[in-house]
């Protein structure tokens, strides 16, 4: 998958849905630690790299949520994230050398279905608060999903931050993004 292949996708979208549009869209990267390959330069450790990604996820919903309502929609958008789940990431993280082999049973995780929690909440449950982060909400990263406080997250996407990445991510993918 490539920056390339997102402006197809959309048009297939567009296609299939026609007049009625989209009720949800979820993005959601699938990835954890991985090898620095992708459709963009990351510099830092893996680790590094991999917070660096999901605070870019908190920072552009939250930059989306405030042109959202700059512009006067009603849609909806949030954040959500599985806490420890076990899945097929951990195998692969280990596999390509980013965890050591002990962290691929990942004891103290949560199911996949559980771990699915946080997304399903966001995208289903009509309380759901725009700009919200939603997740596991018990001990250790795994439980229920609920509205997360965004503390210390959300002070580390002040307004420049939330620009900043706006404007970046239009500059990578080519295009100027309509709201």
């Amino acid at each position: 998958m490539s920056f390339a292949a997102v402006p197809e996708a959309a048009a297939k979208i567009r296609e299939a849905v026609g007049e009625t549009g989209l009720d949800v869209l979820c993005n959601n990267a699938g990835v954890m630690a991985s090898k620095e390959v992708g459709t963009m330069p990351c510099s830092g450790a893996r680790w590094e790299r991999y917070h660096q990604t999901k605070l870019a996820n908190l920072v552009f919903t939250l930059a989306l949520r405030d042109r959202v309502v700059t512009a006067g929609s009603k849609v909806k958008v949030m954040v959500a994230h599985p806490g420890v789940a076990a899945t097929e990431l951990q195998v692969h993280s280990v596999s390509d050398g980013g965890m050591s082999g002990g962290m691929a049973n990942m004891v103290v995780s949560q199911t996949a279905e559980d771990g699915a929690l946080g997304i399903l909440m966001s995208c289903c449950d009509p309380a759901v608060q725009s700009g919200g982060l939603y997740g596991p909400g018990g001990q250790g990263l795994k439980g229920m999903a609920k509205l997360l406080p965004a503390a210390p997250e959300e002070k580390l996407a002040d307004e420049a931050s939330r620009t900043l990445l706006w404007e970046a991510s239009e500059e990578a993918t080519g295009r100027k993004f309509a709201i």
